[in-house]
């Protein structure tokens, strides 16, 4: 139990008592019995399931957040057939909506549409779909200036790519925590040692430079964290 949740539940004693509400303590330790299966929460099930944001909210990001309007095409090759639909590199948002059924669909209550649920359930096809769409828009994001927003990419503006609050305020709708701040900054320091990669040149940056390539990896753990697939 939190400490905020002892202090409300100590403050809600003491308002029940002020207001004549006497509260006397039963004598003697308690022990609750053991509950499990169908007596959880009320009789509910206690399974679990995690749906998360719909493709019309993960399109929406990398189209308008990230900038990446329309098709966008570069000199980026995936090597396949269909380089529209088939090749994240060259077009993040083409590639997301060529694969959209494994991202989950939609719930909508046609008898009250402000009742929208949460999509089904997105399959582990979907989440690397996601990942390679996401990852690659935010490659483009900070190396392509055809998406930059005023001269910068769009969730770094002041073009300070360790300054992570626009990108935490536009994909999570908070700042970031000192954690999160420490770790992110830990992550943009590792891509900056040779020794973290099999090749020391770090050819794997498809010619970023080491300051763009720390900024997209910070975008990119975002886009793929759990708080982002089921805050929206």
């Amino acid at each position: 139990m939190n400490t905020r949740a002892i202090v409300l539940g100590t403050l809600s004693l003491g308002l029940l008592a002020g207001c004549g509400q006497g509260y006397t303590p039963s004598s003697g330790a308690s022990v609750p019995g053991v509950q499990g299966g169908g007596d959880v929460l009320g009789g509910t099930s206690d399974g679990t399931v995690y749906k998360t944001a719909s493709f019309e909210v993960l399109d929406y990001t990398l189209k308008v957040t990230l900038n990446m309007q329309g098709q966008i095409q570069g000199t980026q090759s995936c090597g396949v057939a269909d380089p529209v639909n088939g090749c994240p590199l060259a077009n993040p948002t083409g590639f997301l909506e060529a694969n959209s059924a494994a991202l989950g669909v939609p719930n909508y209550s046609q008898a009250d549409p402000l009742a929208t649920q949460a999509p089904t359930m997105m399959t582990s096809a979907g989440f690397k779909v996601w990942d390679l769409a996401a990852s690659s828009a935010c490659g483009r994001m900070v190396a392509d200036s055809t998406t930059f927003v005023n001269g910068k990419p769009a969730l770094f503006p002041d073009g300070n790519y360790t300054n992570f609050n626009t990108l935490f305020v536009s994909l999570l709708g908070r700042v970031p925590s000192p954690a999160e701040i420490s770790r992110m900054a830990q992550l943009q320091s590792d891509l900056a040692n040779p020794a973290n990669f099999v090749d020391t040149g770090n050819t794997v940056r498809t010619g970023m430079s080491l300051q763009q390539a720390q900024a997209a990896s910070v975008c990119a753990a975002v886009l793929g964290s759990m708080e982002f697939l089921t805050a929206n």
